[in-house]
């Protein structure tokens, strides 16, 4: 069910127009994978770059309505690389973050393994660098990828914990650290901040911890983070610096587990997106898949102090079906992006509920 924001909004208001979840993305985006985030050019054309068949692929829009079809920018190293996450920098080049699977097991971070690469453009994006590799280990969704006022390229995400590997008891099988880069992603530093949140047996869904953060930049330079936790709340940790992070705690978002993801508006306000939701307990000893029929928005235009909204603005149109068997579905992972015109545009959902959503702000 849908849970309304802390002393706010007493009331959860229906999607902000008809017919919002008929503006979609091309398939080839869409079916891209969870964090295919489009990124707005100076000209105000929107891109968005994924990996399939062991190519990266773009597609562009003037409008965000209706897209090209996908143009091979260059063949990857692996075949088996997926994501697309990027950014555009504060010199006009583009980045991406992909991730490749390697291992023939199942056990994470032991024989199974999801690594994390980057690649960019040069010369006023004429031409492509070579993808690197810039972390090993196992990683789930890459949600967020930001570059911050002092230049240094963030990506958050969470890390599987390997054997004997040392962190906080009872949080589960990951926890949320961040790769930097300070020379526009030449080399990339791991920081040492392992953020972690409670997990507590007999819990109806997966106890992964802390993960799947999203981050922005605060007007007083801070960094704001926001994790999917299993406690009821999306976890916060703020930083200095994008690489040394506070310990995590709940902050005021209600939520299932499910990410969520942050955005800043062309007139300075800040937009969370999320599944403003309760998870389902058990049924029967036996686990229910829940908590993402409905994805929320609220808007703060005081740096966060204050929020209004909490309002639904995508709703599973498959929610009152009889669920499948297995697999992900629902309304979560929210990718955002802000553009010139003040609008926001998001693409969100899961088993064949993807679509881009066009809420209007105000």
């Amino acid at each position: 069910m849908s849970r309304t924001g802390p002393a706010v909004l007493s009331i959860v208001l229906t999607a902000f127009s008809a017919g919002i979840a008929e503006e979609t993305l091309r398939p080839e985006i869409i079916s891209a994978g969870p964090t295919t985030r489009p990124v707005q050019f100076s000209d105000g054309s929107l891109h968005a770059y994924f990996s399939r068949f062991g190519k990266l692929f773009s597609v562009s829009s003037k409008n965000g309505r209706e897209w090209s079809k996908p143009n091979a920018e260059f063949d990857l190293p692996h075949k088996s690389m997926g994501g697309g996450l990027s950014l555009v920098d504060s010199q006009g080049e583009v980045h991406v973050i992909l991730t490749h699977a390697r291992g023939t097991g199942r056990q994470p971070a032991v024989t199974r393994f999801i690594d994390l690469w980057h690649c960019r453009t040069f010369e006023s994006r004429r031409r492509w660098g070579k993808p690197q590799r810039i972390w090993e280990g196992y990683c789930g969704a890459v949600m967020d990828f930001q570059q911050l006022k002092n230049g240094r390229l963030v990506v958050p995400f969470a890390a599987w914990k390997k054997p004997g590997e040392a962190v906080a008891a009872e949080t589960g099988s990951n926890y949320t650290t961040v790769v930097t880069s300070s020379d526009s992603g030449k080399t990339w530093k791991l920081s040492a901040t392992k953020l972690t949140s409670p997990c507590r047996g007999g819990y109806n869904g997966n106890n992964y911890g802390a993960i799947e953060p999203t981050i922005l930049q605060l007007k007083d330079a801070r960094v704001w983070m926001l994790m999917r936790t299993q406690t009821g709340f999306l976890y916060e940790s703020f930083s200095k610096d994008g690489v040394i992070w506070s310990p995590a705690r709940a902050s005021r978002f209600h939520s299932s587990t499910s990410p969520a993801a942050l955005v800043r508006l062309s007139d300075g306000r800040i937009v969370v997106v999320w599944n403003n939701c309760e998870q389902p307990p058990k049924y029967d000893m036996a686990g229910v898949y829940g908590g993402r029929d409905v994805l929320h928005a609220a808007i703060s235009a005081d740096e966060g102090k204050t929020w209004r909204g909490f309002r639904e603005i995508y709703r599973d149109p498959h929610r009152n079906e009889t669920p499948p068997k297995r697999g992900d579905r629902g309304t979560a992972y929210p990718v955002a992006v802000a553009t010139r015109d003040g609008k926001l545009l998001v693409v969100s959902g899961q088993g064949g509920r993807r679509t881009l959503i066009r809420p209007d702000p105000d």
